[in-house]
């Protein structure tokens, strides 16, 4: 039996080019068009010059308070809503989901001179909401930068409880009572919220949003696989 020579090194190759293979990674370019999402009391249009690809970012022009963007279920913008656990994390390679995105501020008059905050908030019906500030939360970077591309990304495991989440940032502001878990099972919308701190001054923002990014982030397992699977490479070339 040659199970611990070239079959074995073939079979923890395979497990590990698996556990890659099934890892979701859906992105919105903007480079044609809206992509499912829609502005929400605000103006969101498609315009040229995004980031990374330069073909094109969501251009939304902010009315008071309102979110700038989400995606809804039923449209392209699909992949961003429904149930995200079994999508980018249980039962596959990952545990958890990867958020990033692009942005910029293009805002014009006096509000420029204000800091820009961006919220990730996640939905599932009209009551249950998660929201995450980045304002006040430390990730990567915390506020929108005037006329200059940034990135922002962050991470979600989902084996968080409700106890955890909020630990870490994420805050139920609902009035609905699901857990953290069960809206992410049924999330029916995502969104990326912006606002500024000088009250009043909102209607002059004009913020772009550009390749926004759902990945699902690899198990341990997953990555220890393919190590073993690049050994058994070189074991094979020897």
């Amino acid at each position: 039996m040659k199970i611990a020579g070239t079959t074995m090194s073939a079979l923890v190759a395979g497990l590990a080019m698996a556990s890659v293979v099934t890892a979701a990674v859906n992105t919105s370019s903007f480079t044609l068009d809206g992509e499912g999402w829609t502005g929400i009391s605000s103006v969101a249009q498609v315009a040229s010059g995004g980031a990374v690809d330069n073909g094109g970012y969501l251009a939304i022009s902010r009315a008071n308070a309102d979110p700038i963007g989400e995606a809804i279920a039923g449209t392209d913008g699909g992949a961003f809503v429904g149930n995200l656990q079994t999508t980018y994390g249980e039962g596959g390679a990952a545990d958890g989901l990867t958020i990033s995105l692009y942005y910029r501020d293009f805002s014009t008059g006096t509000a420029q001179a204000s800091p820009r905050y961006l919220a990730i908030m996640f939905s599932s019906g009209s009551n249950d909401n998660f929201l995450i500030n980045p304002g006040t939360y430390p990730v990567n970077p915390p506020a929108v930068v005037k006329d200059e591309w940034r990135q922002m990304s962050l991470e979600i495991k989902f084996d968080w409880t409700d106890v955890q989440a909020s630990a870490a940032g994420w805050n139920h502001n609902g009035s609905g009572s699901l857990t953290w878990a069960q809206v992410m099972e049924n999330v029916t919308r995502f969104r990326v919220q912006s606002w500024d701190d000088l009250t009043g001054n909102g209607l002059n923002q004009v913020l772009g949003v550009d390749e926004v990014t759902f990945a699902s982030v690899p198990e341990p397992m997953g990555l220890a696989l393919l190590g073993l699977g690049g050994l058994a490479a070189l074991r094979r070339r020897r």
